[in-house]
């Protein structure tokens, strides 16, 4: 029986991971079209189209390849289907850094209006995931790196419009350089419980840099409003890390 049991599990995850790796196959396509056809109607050079795959691509490998990469055990699900719609549409901007500038006032509307739909998916991916009770753990990688990716693209198209100065760039890399961390600092590697700080906190550096990046906003105000956000991330990681190396057993404590 632990035999069995043990062979539906394996043929059970091999499944959803085919599927995922299907619904990601299909997004790269997606993404290779837009992004196409954008650079046809904004005149954009020839390495957006790489930006968008490459950054599609990143996260791809982190899913899939990365050295803790979530297991998916069901169905990809409605839920990672948003998330999708999300990586893909974050790849899409991606494929703008470098001509931002380029940009008109109404086509930098268009491109705040387009990132504003992806901040709303954000909510909405994590509502179906609890209303129909399909989160994962796969979910939640998913979902997390998309948001930072989505973060640091931002953060880069606002410094590079010069709304903010490069130090917003902090906002963008902060999670990486906490990845960073925990290679030199084990303790850093543990997991966290859940906790909708996090999730606050994170919707607000995406919504300040939305408003940062509206035409009508000063660099003096966008700089205000992203100081003030970056300050609360800080605090957040901090309080995080103080979590973690505080709750981390030394090699010497008794289980």
């Amino acid at each position: 029986m632990p035999i069995l049991e043990t062979w539906k599990t394996r043929t059970r995850v091999s499944r959803s991971t085919t599927s995922a790796l299907v619904h990601f196959g299909i997004a790269i396509i997606i993404v290779t079209v837009s992004v196409t056809l954008i650079m046809e109607e904004l005149e954009l050079p020839k390495h957006a189209l790489f930006q968008a795959l490459g950054i599609f691509g990143a996260l791809s490998g982190i899913l899939f390849f990365g050295k803790r990469k979530p297991i998916l055990t069901r169905s990809f699900g409605a839920a990672n289907r948003i998330t999708l719609v999300r990586a893909y549409m974050t790849s899409i901007l991606a494929s703008l850094i470098g001509s931002a500038t380029q940009l008109t006032e109404e086509e930098i509307w268009i491109l705040v209006l387009f990132a504003a739909v992806v901040l709303v998916l954000d909510g909405l991916d994590g509502w179906v995931a609890r209303y129909f009770h399909t989160g994962s753990t796969f979910g939640a990688a998913f979902d997390l790196e998309v948001d930072a990716l989505f973060i640091l693209i931002l953060a880069v198209i606002t410094w590079e419009l010069n709304k903010v100065g490069s130090w917003v760039l902090l906002i963008g890399v902060m999670r990486y350089l906490f990845v960073v961390a925990g290679w030199v600092i084990p303790a850093l590697q543990q997991p966290l419980p859940s906790n909708q700080r996090r999730r606050v906190i994170c919707l607000i550096q995406a919504g300040v840099l939305l408003f940062a990046l509206c035409p009508v906003i000063s660099p003096a105000t966008a700089s205000l409003f992203a100081m003030l956000a970056l300050t609360l991330l800080v605090i957040s990681f901090s309080q995080d890390i103080y979590y973690l190396v505080c709750n981390t057993s030394s090699p010497g404590d008794t289980p």
